[in-house]
């Protein structure tokens, strides 16, 4: 284990980037951290680089580890490519191969060694940044946009030295091609929430198609029993006996108790739904540990019992038209 993180937070100004972000690296990983702009993806590499602060919660570091960032806008020490290369090099437990070193930078696009970093353009500055990170010996690389600024063929060549790197990585990037190639995890950032998935991003996709539609399940289930505790088969009982006898309906109006009596009517035909879909659950084998085996189908086989429920509901509540009055 290289970092640990749990339960951490993070906010700026009134935003949450990270409500309880738990999560490991590992000494192999290679992460992807995904999730659509602004939601803070930068914001959290630098929390791990220990540049930037965070609310509460706990990073555990691995004693003596060795991290690289590559900012999305790199800071040098000196001007001169080549001053800075050998710089960060000699900082190397093992240092790198002259040859070596200028073979990463000619890949990059970076031929003339000598040049002054102030006359580059951006881009330029940001491939002799990816080129420092690749020489750096450590344990993990923090990759901001690795491939802004590159041609297909620096892409291609910069994918294999990636799944070659013995270091780990946990990079942003917005290339899918490119993550598919490089990672075997994915960490999703959504409005505050991690979503970690073991895999590609096409086991991306699928798992967050299926959490959206568990999502969407579960707020169905929720929106309806929110509409049980505030009085639908109380209203159900009322449009029930109006349909059945409106004589009898005007007649209930007329109860010095109405509105009690609409409660605890609605009070028994919950209680009625609860008791029949437990008893259609049971029937049909479903139980908490049917949940945890198919998520998803629990949840649209509990959304079928529950309309089952309902009718048995409903019927009731016609056959107690005959006898409340």
């Amino acid at each position: 284990m290289l970092i640990s993180t749990e339960s951490l937070k993070k906010n700026i100004n009134d935003k949450c980037i990270l409500k309880d972000a738990s999560f490991t690296i590992e000494d192999t990983d290679k992460i992807a951290l995904i999730g659509v702009n602004g939601t803070g993806k930068s914001t959290l590499l630098k929390i791990l680089a220990g540049i930037e602060n965070y609310d509460s919660g706990t990073i555990i570091k691995k004693n003596g580890i060795k991290i690289h960032y590559l900012p999305q806008n790199p800071e040098f020490k000196t001007d001169c490519v080549w001053d800075e290369i050998q710089l960060v090099n000699s900082k190397n437990e093992h240092p790198v191969a002259e040859f070596e070193l200028k073979s990463i930078l000619t890949k990059l696009g970076i031929t003339d060694f000598q040049s002054a970093m102030s006359n580059m353009s951006g881009g330029q500055r940001k491939r002799v940044a990816l080129a420092l990170a690749l020489c750096t010996s450590c344990d993990l690389l923090l990759l901001d946009e690795p491939t802004n600024h590159l041609d297909n063929d620096m892409v291609e060549w910069l994918e294999n030295y990636l799944i070659r790197s013995k270091s780990a990585i946990f990079m942003v990037t917005h290339d899918r091609y490119f993550l598919d190639r490089v990672c075997t995890k994915m960490i999703e950032l959504d409005q505050g929430d991690l979503y970690i998935h073991n895999g590609n991003y096409e086991v991306y996709l699928e798992n967050k198609e299926t959490r959206i539609e568990q999502e969407k399940l579960a707020a169905l289930i929720e929106s309806d029993y929110a509409l049980l505790k505030f009085g639908y088969y109380g209203q159900e009982y009322e449009f029930a006996v109006a349909e059945r006898d409106p004589r009898l309906y005007r007649k209930m109006l007329k109860r010095p108790d109405y509105h009690q009596f609409i409660a605890d009517k609605d009070k028994q035909y919950r209680h009625e739904t609860s008791v029949m879909m437990a008893v259609l659950a049971d029937m049909r084998g479903i139980t908490p540990t049917t949940k945890q085996e198919n998520e998803s189908g629990w949840y649209r086989t509990m959304f079928s019992l529950k309309a089952e429920a309902e009718t048995f509901t409903r019927n009731s509540i016609l056959h107690d038209v005959e006898t409340d009055f």
